[in-house]
């Protein structure tokens, strides 16, 4: 336990010397400053990047819906792709790879 306390008061004596010094604690604060502005942004990035897939996996859904509800209403696979297609919700690639899974 004597070895908790003495890393405690050498931690406690530390930032009672860097919060006496102006200019230390300046520079933390910058520090600080710039790694919430860091991760501000990368959250942002995040964010962003996270509503683009959600966006795209969206199209995707919806299309397969749309090709299911043509299926069911007596259209046809490639009459049901052939809508599909027309509505350019999603790439001629990704709607091929759709069709795959019906066939």
């Amino acid at each position: 336990m004597s070895i908790f306390y003495n890393y405690f008061d050498y931690a406690q004596r530390r930032i009672k010397e860097i919060n006496e010094d102006p200019e230390t604690r300046e520079k933390i604060m910058l520090y600080e400053t710039r790694m919430l502005e860091r991760e501000q942004a990368a959250g942002k990035a995040g964010y962003e990047q996270g509503m683009r897939h959600g966006v795209e996996q969206g199209k995707v859904d919806s299309t397969k819906i749309i090709l299911e509800n043509q299926m069911d209403n007596g259209s046809t696979l490639e009459q049901a792709a052939d809508f599909v297609k027309n509505l350019k919700l999603i790439s001629n690639k990704d709607l091929e790879k759709l069709i795959k899974i019906y066939k």
